[in-house]
């Protein structure tokens, strides 16, 4: 079960966090084909089938649930992409924080700070 969801800038990643014991962030990629120039975008979508997929990267996420997520264009580089998450703070009552985090993509794959 996912708690919340983002894409990055370019939409070409999906982060997602789940309700698992390790609040598992997750990296996704390659989420939609690309549409051969000779068939119609809408006809070819409608043929895609349900496609079940493993995360690229995965981490833990922390000890508290995310409930919103937010992605930002980075200025350092296009292969970077930051995002933040939103939760409700670590006790009942206390107040609200924010976790940013930094995902670099390269030819060996994806890396979170």
């Amino acid at each position: 079960q996912n708690l919340c969801l983002c894409f990055n800038p370019a939409g070409s990643l999906l982060f997602s966090m789940g309700r698992d014991e390790s609040l598992l962030l997750a990296v996704w990629e390659n989420l939609v084909p690309v549409c051969p120039a000779h068939i119609d975008v809408k006809s070819f979508r409608q043929t895609l089938p349900a496609l079940h997929r493993s995360p690229a990267y995965s981490t833990s996420g922390g000890k508290v649930p995310a409930f919103a997520m937010a992605a930002m264009p980075t200025s350092t580089s296009p292969s970077t992409s930051m995002f933040a998450a939103y939760d409700a703070g670590r006790e009942k009552g206390y107040g609200m924080l924010l976790k940013f985090w930094t995902c670099t993509s390269s030819k060996k794959g994806h890396e979170m700070k």
